[in-house]
């Protein structure tokens, strides 16, 4: 069966400490609130390194997928790993927090492989769907944390910066 991968990687800063970014990033009911596709998880828990739990996304409002995600890496306040290896879609999810003055520099790094069958994406379509993917979620991340879930009277100031892509893989038939 055809395979696609892509890895993206965002950037974004966040007005708050490290540590304050972390406990959204490792509260599983924060997810639900800053991950917009992502319809159910379960069990609703804080990771800890080896943590299993279920979820199920919605993409292009169309496609439910199930995952199982396991928690790889975790290092309080400075990165967090999760991947799923089942499914049609699977990936692995890297979170990287930087420090600087009051703030923070999230980085994140997505690589995702994909059943070419199951979604018919192409290379292409699949990079720009988890680039505006992880864009929608860093923002709202944003969102939450500097502003509690409430919207802020003016936009917030959103700085983005994309590395260049990895290079976009083809394998298995035509």
């Amino acid at each position: 069966m055809p395979i696609i991968e892509t890895c993206v990687i965002t950037r974004i800063s966040i007005a708050s400490r490290p540590i304050d970014v972390f406990k959204y990033l490792v509260n599983l009911k924060y997810h639900l609130i800053w991950i917009p596709h992502l319809q159910s998880i379960s069990p609703l828990t804080k990771l800890k390194l080896g943590t299993v739990y279920k979820s199920t996304i919605l993409l292009l409002g169309l496609i439910k997928v199930n995952g199982q995600n396991l928690v790889t890496k975790l290092v309080p306040d400075r990165e967090l790993a999760i991947e799923n290896k089942i499914g049609p879609l699977q990936y692995n999810v890297r979170w990287f927090l930087r420090p600087k003055n009051d703030s923070t520099i999230l980085i994140c790094t997505a690589h995702v492989t994909a059943d070419m069958h199951t979604f018919g994406f192409v290379s292409p379509e699949l990079n720009h769907l988890v680039r505006t993917e992880l864009r929608t979620e860093l923002r709202s991340l944003k969102k939450l944390v500097e502003h509690g879930g409430v919207e802020p009277k003016k936009p917030p100031a959103e700085l983005f910066v994309d590395s260049s892509e990895a290079p976009l893989k083809k394998h298995g038939g035509a």
